[in-house]
């Protein structure tokens, strides 16, 4: 394996120990120190590494972002964000509360961090090519009982990563020609996308929620089901936490509309409308095998649909935000178990799971 981490630290000491742990972390299928590290010199070693406060994580971060760059050098690419909790809370005894870069999960009562990331695969082959952005964060302890944030804050703070991770993604990756972000449920308002393409990029979006229509009485969703199918085609799922493996049978319909933007959206300068194109994936329930739940998809996209054939190229780029789940599905349990660390220290934890980001990069190509 050549020197991922060649000229990124200004002591070869560190070099060579960051090298050692993103190899041993390969080679063995473990996040866990005392699993990849050879013997205890080395884990000491190791130790040392995480707890150092002079390393700074961005250095980390930007050797995986110049190899993503040089993997996506003269490709177009899929960008897929997603959001992945880490939860530490079964090494409470060794975590300090005080500690900043830790706080309170989803759940409001277990300790951990987020962590999100932008995951780039070679639209031709599907292949992974590495990570564009990556983003750890973690909410700060309330002063008195926890309170569950508004779900309007959630979404506003969610839109914002993933418009932050696009504009990243952008930046680090000059060389890709043609970059198609494919981007979490909800993930945009429509005021969003007008802020997001330029002329070498596309964003695709899935709603689930209905939208309100420029000049128009019906909705989104209403228009769409008034749509006749334009036609068929069979899409390949792979296994996921919610279906098999199983092939399905999609009705195709399309068409491009002026959907209304949200007064309470991220952009102050919103436009009242956006002109976006929007296709329908749907499967008829007697399709799905076993009575299980149809696949039933609504895309928001920037790029025109002008056939058949660009709607099916669209649902086959959808499918591949599947990788974003395998890849974060590397980090846990039955993976790399990067939950089963027990630093001490939030922000070694954190380089942990930048060393894990990448090592699973790899294991997936």
């Amino acid at each position: 394996m050549e020197p991922f981490f060649e000229g990124v630290f200004r002591d070869r000491r560190l070099e060579k120990r960051a090298n050692q742990i993103l190899e041993r972390i390969i080679q063995t299928r473990s996040a866990v120190a005392n699993r990849y590290c050879q013997n205890s010199t080395e884990e000491m070693g190791n130790r040392r590494f995480m707890a150092n406060p002079r390393i700074d994580n961005a250095q980390i971060k930007q050797a995986v972002y110049l190899a993503c760059r040089a993997q996506a050098e003269g490709k177009a690419v899929l960008a897929i964000p997603g959001t992945l909790e880490i939860n530490y809370q079964n090494h409470i005894g060794r975590l300090n509360k005080e500690d900043p870069d830790l706080g309170l999960l989803s759940n409001h009562r277990d300790i951990g961090f987020f962590l999100h990331a932008v995951l780039v695969v070679d639209a031709a082959s599907g292949s992974p090519l590495g990570i564009s952005w990556i983003h750890e964060w973690n909410r700060e302890w309330p002063d008195g009982p926890p309170s569950k944030p508004k779900l309007q804050a959630i979404e506003t703070q969610e839109a914002q990563r993933c418009f932050t991770g696009m504009e990243e993604t952008k930046r680090q990756l000059p060389g890709a020609p043609h970059i198609i972000f494919i981007g979490e449920r909800e993930s945009l308002h429509p005021e969003e996308f007008a802020a997001i393409p330029d002329s070498r990029c596309d964003v695709f979006v899935r709603w689930t929620r209905d939208q309100r229509l420029h000049n128009r009485k019906e909705t989104l969703f209403e228009h769409l089901a008034a749509l006749p199918p334009e036609g068929e085609m069979v899409l390949p799922l792979k296994e996921s936490t919610t279906q098999a493996e199983r092939p399905a049978v999609l009705e195709i319909r399309y068409t491009r509309v002026p959907v209304m933007c949200s007064a309470k959206g991220m952009r102050e300068a919103a436009p009242p409308w956006v002109d976006l194109s929007v296709l329908e994936f749907r499967e008829k329930a007697e399709n799905a095998p076993g009575g299980g739940e149809p696949v039933h998809w609504r895309l928001a996209a920037t790029r025109p649909i002008q056939s058949l054939e660009d709607a099916r190229q669209c649902a086959e780029w959808y499918s591949r935000r599947g990788l974003i789940q395998e890849l974060f599905r590397l980090l846990k349990a039955g993976g790399l178990d990067i939950e089963a660390a027990q630093y001490e220290r939030g922000y070694a934890l954190k380089r942990l799971a930048i060393f894990a980001l990448q090592a699973a990069v790899r294991i997936m190509q």
